[in-house]
């Protein structure tokens, strides 16, 4: 694989759900020194070691937590107990994992590149039909999501939409100028007449 296209398939992976850690196994199916590249170009980062690794002794490939030792002349070294084929040791670069970067997204392919839509201000017709149904016509969020023929989790995540929007736009100051049109509440006042 060339680097160019390398550089792409981590791109994707850095934001798929799959996860931007890329563990020691994957590395050594890499081109030769390929991995030195993309750490010296900033595209990788080494972290912390795996606390968890592969079984390398089985084709299972279950995960396994590797149990440290030292030997006699002072040497680390780690070993797996396989439930399948017993102990083994392990190489110490087994352990070893990379973080891709977000440097890495300049290589994403464009056709994946999406700009997040930016929410809207107003009330979608939706959150406004589920407010007036919870709150003017005092039905619950249950009896709404029957007519909508939803769950109620949605009706509520609908519900709470609306309640944001509502808040922000009733918290949004207001210029004098502009406030001398807005009609006066009155509610709660007496009038006296002398």
């Amino acid at each position: 694989m060339e680097l160019k296209e390398h550089l792409a398939v981590l791109a994707k992976r850095e934001k798929s759900k799959v996860g931007n850690i890329i563990a020691a196994y994957e590395v050594k199916r890499w081109p030769e020194g390929r991995l030195d590249e993309l750490v010296d170009m900033g595209m990788l980062i080494s972290i912390e070691n795996a606390t968890t690794i592969k079984c390398p002794c089985c084709s299972k490939g279950c995960p396994v937590e590797p149990i440290r030792g030292t030997a006699n002349d002072g040497t680390v070294y780690y070993e797996v107990l396989c439930t399948k084929e017993g102990s083994s040791d392990v190489d110490p670069f087994y352990l070893k994992q990379w973080q891709i970067t977000k440097k890495i997204r300049r290589f994403l392919p464009k056709t994946l590149k999406r700009r997040k839509r930016k929410a809207s201000p107003d009330l979608s017709q939706r959150e406004t039909d589920i407010y007036r149904m919870v709150y003017a016509e005092n039905k619950t969020p249950m009896e709404v999501a029957i007519t909508f023929k939803c769950t109620a989790q949605n009706i509520y995540k609908h519900l709470h939409n609306a309640e944001k929007k509502l808040a922000a736009k009733n918290s949004r100051s207001i210029s004098t100028e502009r406030s001398q049109d807005l009609p006066h509440d009155k509610r709660g006042q007496e009038s006296i007449e002398g």
